[in-house]
């Protein structure tokens, strides 16, 4: 199994279904490896990896690439509503005002997932920068 490190590799990997650049492959990892996770590929097939309770010792399943930028689509849903109610609670305004620029991130993020999806059922690939 080959461990898939940047965003090039991860392009080059689902070039064929499912067209991206490897800037929008690197978003991607980003998201994967931020939330736990790694991809490896292995005889053309995708797979996830995570922490299977055993220090040090990752456990792998077959993973589809639809399914890894759905993942991210919901991790960013769910950080989304977690910046729009923590907002509510909020009393300093530059606490408010931090918050505020985490739900912008994750509201330009949905609309680029959205975009990504897109372009993967037309077949096309996007020239979308990441809002870092």
């Amino acid at each position: 199994m080959e461990l898939i490190q940047d965003g090039e590799q991860l392009a080059a990997f689902a070039a064929e279904t499912f067209p991206m650049t490897p800037e929008e492959a690197g978003v991607l990892l980003g998201y994967i490896a931020g939330h736990g996770y790694a991809l490896a590929g292995k005889d053309g097939r995708l797979y996830r990896g995570g922490v299977c309770g055993q220090p040090e010792k990752i456990c792998w399943e077959e993973y589809d690439i639809e399914d890894v930028v759905d993942d991210a689509t919901e991790w960013n849903f769910a950080m989304m509503q977690n910046s729009e109610r923590l907002m509510d609670q909020l009393e300093s305004y530059y606490d408010y005002q931090q918050v505020s620029e985490n739900t912008g991130r994750c509201v330009t993020m949905k609309k680029y997932w959205t975009a990504c999806l897109t372009a993967q059922s037309t077949g096309r690939s996007l020239k979308i920068w990441h809002p870092g």
